[in-house]
């Protein structure tokens, strides 16, 4: 009875009046509710929504940045490039070590033996330049894939000219006569390791005559990579032999490495890295890293970035700022356009929030660092050109 009368009441009301009706019933439910969400709320509530996310900014916020350049030499054992040459201050030199040599020739009289390679199609720096070397022996045993460039001296290097090339290089094989009294020790250092002339490999050694360094196939190509094929004779059969390489590598260095002014130099092969230091005092000690990104630019008039070469940069955490060593943990940067390379470095940046890790900043190297030769002269913070200047963003939130 009540229930129809108050449907009768209702239906004699205006619409205005019934919505007044409706608020005064919801207002004790909703003083019900909690002024604050709770913890399952919270995580439905983007970060970037809240009052309490800040941005970091370098540009704006005249975040301390310094640069620095240093040269760490590196083994490029997995490169499938062996550059050898000279080019104006830089220098490269090839290494090969054929140990499959065949047994039950000690005896073999040499009657004939080349070494033949093939042209990598990569250049540094002029492709019409002469590639001149001479080739000697090893004197000593050295781990192919551990060796670098600062480790070999003259005493490691015969001094008996086992082969010479001087000529620009083409998309051919490459045949030079080799010396016959090393493949007889060859031979019979294979039959008996205890023979004087131990075979530790050879160099490629590069003179004055050089004017570029070019690449040739290293062991590490299956189709294209350095041999030496012998004719011998052993007692009434002539027989030809076919030497595959064991191991090489190439070993590069730069004798003085200009930079420009407000530059930074990463250069591959060397090899030259750079990093960037960042001061972070301006960042509250209470917080949570979102997001960290860095952008930095490059010169590219006095860079050298081979056509084909790949153009990205790596960056890693320093993690002892005396040898500059790393975490080993590469993150990726990548051209957004013709000259800026952007990265994101969350992860770096909240180790360094949480302290977690000390605050040396982060290196910078090429990704090609152990395949070949490309220079990239990046813009330090010390651009006249502030826009070209490195830029830190940094996206966080301010803890409760």
């Amino acid at each position: 009875m009540l229930n129809l009368k108050l449907r009768n009441f209702i239906g004699k009301l205006y619409f205005p009046e019934i919505i007044i009706i409706l608020i005064f019933l919801l207002i004790p439910l909703l003083q019900g509710c909690e002024n604050e969400p709770t913890d399952l709320g919270l995580n439905y509530i983007s970060p970037y929504d809240t009052l309490k996310t800040k941005v970091l900014d370098s540009r704006t916020d005249s975040i301390l940045i310094t640069s620095s350049n240093f040269q760490k030499y590196v083994n490029c054992f997995s490169s499938t490039n062996l550059l050898v040459g000279k080019f104006q201050n830089y220098e490269s030199r090839g290494l090969i070590r054929f140990n499959n040599i065949p047994t039950g020739y000690d005896s073999a009289i040499i009657l004939s033996a080349k070494l033949n390679f093939r042209y990598n199609k990569y250049y540094f720096q002029d492709s019409m330049g002469i590639t001149s070397f001479n080739i000697y022996k090893l004197n000593n045993n050295f781990d192919f894939t551990q060796v670098t460039y600062d480790k070999i001296t003259s005493a490691d290097i015969g001094t008996t000219v086992l082969a010479s090339f001087n000529g620009p290089t083409v998309d051919t094989t490459v045949s030079i006569n080799f010396n016959f009294q090393t493949i007889s020790d060859w031979l019979k250092y294979a039959v008996d390791t205890n023979y004087a002339n131990k075979n530790y490999g050879i160099i490629f050694l590069p003179n004055m005559n050089s004017t570029t360094i070019k690449a040739f196939y290293s062991s590490n190509n299956s189709d294209f990579k350095p041999t030496i094929t012998t004719i011998v004779k052993r007692n009434s059969d002539t027989i030809t032999l076919t030497f595959n390489p064991s191991y090489s590598v190439s070993l590069s260095d730069v004798s003085s490495l200009v930079i420009p002014q407000g530059r930074m130099v990463l250069q591959s092969g060397i090899s030259y890295y750079g990093s960037l230091k960042f001061d972070l005092s301006k960042l509250p000690s209470n917080v949570i890293i979102n997001e960290a990104y860095m952008e930095f630019k490059l010169d590219k008039a006095n860079s050298y970035n081979f056509s084909n070469s790949d153009k990205r940069i790596t960056a890693a955490m320093i993690s002892d700022s005396t040898l500059q060593n790393t975490d080993n943990i590469n993150y990726t940067a990548s051209l957004i356009d013709s000259i800026t390379y952007s990265i994101r470095i969350t992860p770096i940046m909240q180790k360094w929030s949480s302290g977690t890790a000390v605050n040396y900043g982060v290196q910078l190297k090429a990704i090609t660092d152990l395949v070949n030769l490309d220079k990239f002269v990046l813009y330090s913070p010390e651009s006249s050109d502030v826009t070209k200047r490195p830029y830190l963003r940094i996206i966080y939130t301010i803890r409760n």
